[in-house]
């Protein structure tokens, strides 16, 4: 990730302003360009176990954004909550915030600031250079990655709720979201659990589409190596549930789910059988029993 895509500084032109109250005469003043120093945007090192909001103020404190800020508008940022991080991307950044010499409004330059931040941080999220976490909904001791694809999923919102943020499916521009599609709540983050291979351009290579992908499909990921089939999963259970195929087992279903995986996408990682049970335990154990309550029962005739 680089603050400089393409060897250029951010150039922010700052706006008329008036200088604090007690300045000579306290006549307008032009602000001028402002660039953003070398190496900006920072990349993101969170605390082990801190939370996303907690990685947020940190972000905020930007003290390039910060000088913006003094010399354009205070008052509250944009919210993320109900945004798709699938959307905050460098691309995106780039089409919607251009810098502009006209007579915009100051919050304007603030906002292309903050914006810009917010891309990289996602960009990063989505490259794997750190994780998020979640509690297992069977054991909140047992913590549980995010995989990075989710955060390239178009339909896959950010919410703020009672234990932190969560990354909730959700419509995107009236396209419902498909079937099957995980909830993540109270999201933690940890370095990544190994070196990054991520490169130099990560952020920009780990970019996800903005259209919407048909029923039960995601959006690939694009880190090096074999991408998780996770996300596949999930889908792929949906289905079986619907067509009436759920096994009696949650230990055969978990099978019978990487087999069809192996099968149907080669290229994806597989996780083992095990993996499968315990990362999807609250969805097979709901559809094993969805399909013992509609088997019918046979009772032997006297």
């Amino acid at each position: 990730m680089s603050g400089d895509e393409g060897g250029r500084r951010l150039v922010v032109s700052l706006p008329w302003y008036i200088p604090e109250w007690g300045s000579k005469y306290g006549e307008p003043r032009y602000g001028g360009p402002a660039a953003s120093p070398a190496g900006w945007p920072p990349r993101v090192s969170p605390v082990p176990g801190e939370n996303l909001a907690a990685l947020l103020g940190r972000t905020i404190a930007d003290p390039f954004l910060q000088f913006v800020t003094s010399r354009t508008v205070g008052g509250a940022l944009p919210s993320l909550n109900g945004r798709h991080p699938a959307e905050l991307t460098f691309q995106w950044w780039n089409d919607r915030w251009p810098d502009r010499t006209d007579f915009a409004p100051p919050e304007y330059h603030r906002d292309r600031v903050y914006w810009r931040l917010l891309a990289a941080l996602f960009g990063q999220l989505r490259a794997r250079d750190f994780v998020a976490r979640f509690p297992h909904p069977d054991d909140p001791y047992l913590l549980q990655d995010v995989e990075s694809e989710w955060w390239g999923h178009i339909h896959m919102a950010l919410r703020f709720a009672h234990d932190g943020w969560r990354l909730c499916p959700e419509p995107w521009h009236g396209t419902a979201p498909p079937p099957g599609l995980p909830c993540f709540h109270a999201l933690r983050l940890w370095p990544a659990p190994a070196p990054s291979q991520a490169h130099p351009a990560a952020e920009a290579a780990a970019e996800p589409t903005t259209q919407p992908p048909p029923p039960a499909a995601v959006v690939e990921p694009r880190a090096p190596g074999r991408p998780s089939g996770t996300p596949l999963l999930y889908a792929e259970l949906a289905r079986r549930k619907e067509a009436g195929e759920v096994l009696g087992t949650q230990a055969a279903e978990a099978k019978a789910l990487r087999a069809w995986l192996i099968n149907a996408h080669p290229k994806q990682r597989a996780p083992d059988a095990l993996t499968i049970e315990n990362v999807l335990r609250v969805e097979l154990r709901q559809a094993v029993a969805d399909a013992k309550a509609k088997k019918p029962r046979n009772h032997p005739t006297k």
